[in-house]
């Protein structure tokens, strides 16, 4: 079986296996048949939203990967995913460590190469990436606050969980998608994507403890969907256990995790259609 079949039939299962859940939790809920078709429906709306990335962006993953990591030895390996998506001005060392690798021919030699280079290429290229990743995971963060006042100010609190889940999104694809393209490296992108989100994840989860509290007192309602509780009451342990529930986290990690592998790989796609168009341009202004 080809490596290309491979990675299509892993993006079809996965969306299967999404669509398999979604269409079970629809069937086996006692409900009546219009609210059965709504929840199908939602199902339908999550494998496309949620699925159809999540997929995608295992693949895109999975396919860099593999090409990391080619090699027969798992020194070569190691030293080619560490090498791999270096910024420009130093991909020319990451060959001449690679080669000099191969010249390597005592096994022990070859492994402690390996390993010293691996660790002084994964110390290269960090500052850009980590600055567009904590801008953007306070950008998420001071969002979530901004929804959330808003709401109370107007005297709407119907939660703050569509912001949360949704407009981060496009914050970890931009963060992404710059890191990718302003160092022309993929490495670069994902690093900047993924930070971003940790940071996001911790800024906002932050502000919707924070916040539980304030909506709890003022409204009596959890902050994320703005709904009461069964008992009537809400005390502020209680809104904020609700605020950092688990599954209120996981959820947001399924909706965010592709979006940074989705902007890398399309910040570098982009750099790369058109590597001399940068080139052309400092030649072009150092001779004016």
């Amino acid at each position: 079986m080809t490596w290309r079949r491979c990675r299509w039939l892993l993006g079809a299962a996965v969306l299967a296996g999404l669509a398999a859940l979604f269409a079970w939790m629809a069937i086996t809920a006692p409900q009546s048949a219009a609210a059965a078709t709504q929840v199908l429906s939602k199902a339908v709306n999550l494998t496309l939203f949620i699925g159809t990335p999540l997929a995608a962006g295992t693949v895109l993953l999975i396919r860099r990967l593999k090409a990391a990591t080619r090699g027969r030895l798992g020194a070569e390996r190691l030293l080619g995913l560490a090498t791999a998506g270096l910024p420009p001005a130093r991909q020319e060392w990451g060959t001449a460590m690679r080669a000099e690798l191969l010249s390597i021919d005592d096994p022990s030699a070859r492994r402690a190469f390996a390993r010293s280079a691996a660790f002084a290429a994964l110390r290269i290229g960090h500052a850009r990436p980590l600055a567009i990743a904590g801008t953007t995971g306070l950008l998420a963060a001071a969002g979530t606050l901004a929804v959330s006042r808003l709401l109370l100010a107007v005297d709407k609190p119907i939660g703050i969980g569509i912001y949360t889940m949704f407009a981060p999104v496009l914050l970890l694809f931009a963060a992404a998608l710059l890191g990718a393209a302003t160092r022309r490296s993929f490495r670069s992108g994902l690093e900047a994507g993924v930070v971003a989100l940790f940071v996001a994840l911790v800024g906002v989860f932050a502000v919707m403890a924070v916040e539980a509290v304030t909506w709890a007192e003022h409204y009596g309602v959890y902050v994320f969907d703005g709904d009461r509780p069964s008992t009537g009451h809400l005390g502020p342990g209680g809104a904020v256990g609700d605020a950092l529930s688990p599954f209120f986290i996981g959820l947001h990690l399924v909706l965010w995790v592709p979006w940074p592998v989705l902007g890398a790989a399309l910040g570098a796609a982009v750099r790369h259609r058109h590597p001399a168009d940068g080139a052309a341009a400092r030649q072009g202004s150092s001779r004016s």
